[in-house]
């Protein structure tokens, strides 16, 4: 059944927004009374079928809510250059991830300007819309605003830091959240890592290989994924 992110649900009639219109519409090219699963990226699922098309609008029959995930992952790492980033995005959502924070570090090779930082965030909450609605996530990420490492709020208890030759530490106990650090091309530095240290991060190792930042995203998120999440 196709999907449809929208910003609620109730039972009755839903009017989606117009790209949403135009996707079912002119892309997919759906027409009345066909049925179509609604999203609001909180958990809320709704069985649907369309009622006109032509002005988007659907018929609400059924609403559902999906269970929370085992374990909310929150992603902070300092974004690559061009593509590189929207991969992280596209695949950290797919695998699950429940936060991205995009993080300034001293040897960050992009930095954010405060007048760019509102139309980069609705592109960027695009491109996950996107991942969630393909991989069939009832919750899509929250991404926060970049921010400098040493600024970070909000963070989980446990914190991991992805970081090659250092043995993993485990917690004692399963964790319910997580927060997962990963640094710029050159890593953090040794004042940035003790600074993580200072904040309890405990080392994840992605084994003895040198990997991009992308590359160690997907890794870290999916090793989290499979001790304490749904993998």
């Amino acid at each position: 059944m196709r999907r449809v992110p929208v910003d609620s649900i109730q039972l009755g009639e839903l009017q989606l927004p117009k790209e949403q219109t135009h996707y079912l519409r002119d892309v997919l090219r759906m027409q009345n009374d066909d049925p179509v699963e609604a999203f609001d990226g909180c958990g809320g699922l709704a069985k649907c079928i369309i009622a006109d098309i032509e002005n988007g609008v659907l018929n609400v029959q059924s609403i559902d809510t999906a269970p929370e995930p085992d374990c909310r992952i929150t992603l902070c790492v300092a974004p690559p250059k061009g593509e590189r980033w929207a991969t992280i995005l596209e695949k950290c959502t797919e695998l699950g991830v429940w936060r991205i924070v995009p993080i300034q570090s001293e040897r960050s090779v992009v930095r954010f300007r405060e007048d760019r930082i509102h139309k980069q965030l609705s592109r960027w909450q695009s491109t996950v819309v996107g991942a969630a609605r393909q991989s069939r996530r009832a919750y899509t990420p929250e991404i926060s605003e970049p921010v400098s490492l040493r600024n970070v709020s909000d963070l989980p208890s446990l914190l991991m830091l992805a970081a090659p030759y250092k043995s993993s530490e485990k917690p004692t106990q399963s964790p319910s959240e997580i927060g997962l650090f990963v640094g710029p091309e050159g890593g953090f530095s040794s004042d940035e890592e003790a600074f993580l240290s200072e904040l309890g991060a405990l080392p994840l190792n992605l084994g003895p290989r040198i990997l991009r930042v992308e590359t160690a995203c997907i890794a870290g998120i999916t090793v989290l994924q499979s001790r304490w999440g749904d993998m």
